[in-house]
């Protein structure tokens, strides 16, 4: 269960880099909503970091590749642990039954998901590296801004409780040679280059 949960929580923050908090929260019911074709995140203003400056809820989908192991999760495996929660995600520890089935707080999420990155970078690479959740959105910027088309820029921005001003200014670690490669024959119409 462990590892399925912690599979999940590394597959949803690289598909939908979100805030740790927006993760530890989701609830399915309140936040997370199962419709005919997959997942959707639903926050309203008080469920998102931004939310209580701007007044604004947010809404995306999840991608459909989550949504068959999103269901194994929440159908099959999350039952088995009895709770008096709705969160989607929850606190496996053996070690520490007093804890076991209870909702994340604070920063114990995060720290699962650095633990995970850790072990899996290293027997992956050679090399561990330390991925927080914030991390996952560094990564998400600058992979969308180097490869992808610009007319995501503000749905991607969006998603992750941003302006594309922000979320640029904030996230994005384009070097000056990346930011600066796309001006080149910038002269030329597009069908030129």
């Amino acid at each position: 269960m462990q590892n399925w949960q912690r599979y999940l929580l590394i597959a949803i923050l690289t598909y939908c880099p979100v805030r740790q908090r927006e993760l530890r929260e989701l609830e399915l019911g309140r936040t997370l909503f199962r419709e005919i074709d997959g997942y959707v995140i639903k926050l309203k203003p008080e469920d998102h970091k931004t939310g209580s400056k701007t007044g604004r809820e947010r809404e995306f989908r999840l991608p459909p590749i989550l949504t068959d192991d999103l269901d194994e999760w929440l159908n099959t495996w999350r039952p088995k642990v009895q709770t008096n929660h709705k969160r989607v995600f929850l606190r496996l520890n053996l070690r520490r039954m007093e804890n076991f089935g209870e909702p994340y707080e604070g920063s114990k999420l995060g720290e699962i998901i650095v633990r995970t990155m850790y072990t899996a970078t290293g027997h992956l690479f050679g090399e561990p590296k330390r991925t927080s959740p914030h991390d996952f959105r560094r990564i998400a910027i600058t992979w969308q801004r180097k490869y992808g088309s610009r007319d995501q820029d503000e749905a991607l921005a969006e998603m992750m409780g941003h302006s594309v001003r922000e979320a640029d200014r904030t996230y994005s670690q384009l070097t000056s040679r990346e930011k600066t490669d796309k001006a080149v024959k910038w002269w030329k119409h597009n069908t030129q280059l």
